[in-house]
């Protein structure tokens, strides 16, 4: 059987970077779990939640709810302006009108993120009396 010989300066430059290595390792923990956070959580949106508000039907948000706001306009095609008021302050205010082939559709808009409003807020959503105006949130508790 043959002997193994290491040079004694290689033997210890090799056990000195394996220490300096697992040292480097052992400064950048890394964190626990990188997807979640618990003080942002995703919230769960249950169907029951959803809400629909259409023109001419003030919706009054229920006790420890809170109403998210995802997107509003009109239902039908040139419509303009649509509008949002909260307890009789217009808080958004778009223009929804299209016209002609192809651009029929509804005229859906995005509103600013984290838009809520709190219990007791009355939310009416308008297009000047036309009828065709829809805002479109969920329910969250408070």
């Amino acid at each position: 059987m043959k002997t193994i010989n290491l040079h004694p300066t290689s033997l210890l430059a090799g056990i000195g970077l394996t220490c300096l290595a697992f040292l480097a390792m052992a400064q950048n923990p890394q964190p626990i779990n990188p997807t979640w956070s618990p003080r942002n959580p995703l919230p769960v949106v249950l169907l029951r939640d959803y809400v629909q508000i259409y023109e001419g039907t003030p919706y009054t948000v229920p006790p420890n709810k809170i109403l998210m706001i995802t997107a509003f306009g009109a239902t039908a095609p040139n419509i303009s302006p649509t509008f949002l008021t909260v307890n009789g302050v217009t808080v958004l205010m778009r223009s929804t009108t299209t016209s002609g082939a192809p651009y029929d559709f509804l005229s859906v808009h995005d509103v600013p993120r984290g838009l809520t409003f709190s219990s007791g807020d009355v939310v009416v959503v308008g297009t000047g009396g036309t009828g065709f105006g829809v805002a479109w949130g969920y329910l969250a508790d408070a």
